[in-house]
């Protein structure tokens, strides 16, 4: 059945691609010489399959209940995405796409099969675009946003003990021995994951990035110079990585934070809407820009309390937003990771 229906030979992809759309067209075109005008769905999908749906459905039924449960997991969805920016059709390519799956579901259902499926969507594409298309209701979905410290730090720890070989030793003592308490006042804990905004591959980064420059000057122990330097480093990582996804959301902010330098650590909500507005050129789009801003935890809000990030407060947009409306002067605060660049 394979053979018959998919086997398009040797080459690379674009190439077995090319050979199975002309045997598509190929079916197609018989289809028409035959006097149909009009094609029912069930013709349609014989003439993309190569024959009827129903016996090649049977089959992969018949081979799947000797499999249990089947896990379908879709991630990398964002590489289909143009340089242009996330569109409303890249969003509607997510929501049909999950719809397929769940009819999918039900069919594995009826066929007493355990059909699993997720798909990976970046945090901030489901806030902004996805959530508000009108079919957004009938999808669920769960946050995997790491805002519990106990458990990053938990998740961090356990990978680093996965590398020692004595196994009778505690945390705290392999802690002890590769890196310093303290780093500007904090400590090492707390320094790591306040750096890391609360997002794993760069609290993994910026210990990997410190732990090689200790090595590189012959030191068993990392010490507050490697953190340094690694938080720099991390620093220019985080800015690209935002302004990228930042121009996903509203392309006409590509850049914006590298022209955010010149405005310092801290800044009134009015200079940060005027910067923005300077930029984009639309004010319709000054207010999601900023919104983009605040759920990547590039800006918070300082107060008598100290500053606020997204993270810190159960990633509740509205929160922070009521946040920063109520504080005055200088309250719009940039994340210490990139005010350690933006400075510069």
């Amino acid at each position: 059945m394979f053979n018959a229906r998919v086997d398009t030979g040797s080459g690379d992809f674009s190439e077995r691609l090319r050979r199975l759309t002309d045997r598509i067209v190929e079916r197609f075109s018989k289809e028409v010489e035959d006097g149909v005008s009009i094609l029912d769905s069930s013709k349609t999908l014989s003439i993309v399959y190569g024959s009827e749906i129903g016996p090649i459905r049977s089959e992969i039924f018949s081979y799947l209940k000797l499999k249990g449960t089947v896990a379908f997991l879709f991630d990398n969805i964002d590489r289909i995405w143009t340089p242009g920016g996330f569109t409303s059709d890249d969003a509607a390519i997510i929501v049909g796409l999950i719809e397929s799956l769940q009819e999918i579901s039900r069919r594995f259902e009826k066929q007493g099969l355990d059909f699993q499926w997720a798909v990976f969507v970046r945090s901030d594409i489901q806030e902004f675009v996805v959530a508000q298309m009108a079919d957004y209701g009938k999808l669920a979905t769960r946050s995997v946003e790491w805002s519990d410290r106990d458990l990053l730090w938990r998740m961090f720890t356990r990978r680093l003990m996965n590398e020692v070989a004595d196994r009778t030793l505690s945390v705290e003592a392999v802690w002890s021995s590769i890196s310093v308490g303290k780093i500007q006042g904090k400590t090492a804990r707390d320094f790591l994951l306040d750096s890391s905004l609360m997002r794993p591959r760069y609290l993994i980064r910026l210990f990997e990035t410190a732990r090689q420059r200790a090595l590189a000057f012959d030191r068993d122990q990392i010490d507050e110079t490697d953190y340094e330097a690694g938080l720099e480093e991390l620093g220019w990582q985080v800015l690209e990585d935002f302004d990228r996804e930042l121009s996903d959301i509203v392309p006409d902010a590509q850049d914006l934070l590298f022209q955010l330098s010149g405005m310092g650590e801290a800044v009134s909500l009015e200079k940060l809407k005027e910067a923005v507005l300077n930029k984009v050129e639309k004010p319709e789009l000054v207010d999601p820009t900023i919104d983009v801003l605040i759920w990547t935890g590039c800006i918070g809000v300082k107060s008598s309390r100290g500053s606020t990030f997204i993270s810190e407060a159960g990633f509740k947009r509205p929160f922070m937003k009521a946040l920063m409306a109520r504080e005055k002067g200088d309250a719009i605060v940039f994340h210490p990771t990139l005010a350690a660049v933006l400075a510069d």
